[in-house]
């Protein structure tokens, strides 16, 4: 199967030999943006840290990557911080795209997590060592009676209001209206499809180097953090 052809931002807003690539020739285009999940590759020595260089499909396809390593997913969709991936979405020089590629939400969880000197629970992911002591109902080998379940409520609200803010930026104009958003990384509970490995068993610590992408639907479970499987599969 053909691989993904990759172009940057630049090689479609302001080509060095003055040339815009013809995209239509490609049976299927996506715009890309993430975190370093999508924009690592050389300094893994496995390298499966860069997903997207990794797919093929059955068909010809393209992606301009826009993603960055440390990019939060509240960045993502800001105009001022990620010019090029609205301008491309949404602006002038914007593509019809046949769907978002996003990985996102690993580096808004690790900054999350340094908020847990703050007093009220609904702002930290985990409990302290007195809440949890404090719970005779507790049991200390079970992942979830360290984690603060009013926190991971808020941290979810927030990832949800964030993502919504991508997802008025992809629906601004027709051109790219109700296109499919997919995301991988820590994102499996905000949209409908997300990315999977074709071959499961190539996982190694919730990471894989796909050979392919399917996109089906998100498994029913409780939110993210709620038992360690859920966070080990999916973050």
């Amino acid at each position: 199967m053909p691989a993904l052809k990759l172009f940057t931002p630049s090689d479609i807003l302001s080509p060095a030999d003055g040339v815009d690539p013809a995209l239509n020739q490609f049976k299927y285009r996506f715009l890309a943006q993430g975190d370093s999940w999508f924009s690592i590759g050389t300094a893994n020595q496995f390298k499966n840290a860069n997903l997207v260089e990794k797919l093929t499909f059955p068909k010809s396809c393209c992606t301009v990557n826009c993603a960055r390593p440390g990019a939060t997913l509240k960045r993502m969709g800001d105009n001022m911080r990620e010019p090029n991936f609205v301008n491309l979405l949404c602006g002038v020089k914007r593509e019809p795209w046949h769907g978002i590629l996003l990985s996102a939400g690993g580096n808004d969880m690790i900054d999350a997590l340094g908020t847990k000197d703050i007093a009220d629970p609904a702002l930290r992911l985990f409990l302290t060592p007195a809440e949890i002591a404090g719970d005779i109902t507790s049991d200390i080998t079970n992942c979830d009676s360290y984690l603060s379940p009013t926190g991971w409520a808020t941290f979810e609200n927030h990832i949800r209001a964030v993502f919504q803010l991508l997802v008025n930026l992809r629906d601004k104009t027709t051109t790219n209206r109700h296109i499919p958003i997919s995301p991988s990384s820590c994102t499996p509970t905000i949209s409908p499809p997300y990315a999977t490995p074709a071959n499961p068993s190539t996982l190694a610590l919730g990471c894989s180097k796909p050979s392919k992408v399917l996109i089906s639907p998100k498994p029913s479970g409780p939110p993210w953090g709620a038992n360690c499987s859920t966070a080990s599969a999916n973050c």
